[in-house]
């Protein structure tokens, strides 16, 4: 049995709270942009990820990649 798991910020964690009451229909998505720090539209986006991913969609997509720029081993050696 395998345990999936993935590190949070606090941040990430707060907007998890706030969209989940929204997603559970006890605030809605107009009151809690403000505290959510973004327009209205991003909350829009954001509450979508929310209702798809869970909390796993508060995560930045390429958390835990490498980044695109990164040299590759061979060239580094070379250097």
């Amino acid at each position: 049995m395998s345990h999936d798991y993935i590190a949070v910020t606090e941040r990430e964690m707060k907007r998890w709270e706030l969209l989940k009451k929204v997603l559970d229909g006890k605030l809605t998505l107009a009151a809690v942009t403000p505290a959510l720090g973004v327009s209205y539209r991003h909350a829009k986006r954001l509450k979508a990820k929310a209702a798809q991913k869970g909390v796993r969609g508060m995560a930045h997509g390429n958390r835990g990649r490498p980044p695109g720029n990164k040299a590759q081993p061979e060239l580094r050696e070379s250097a």
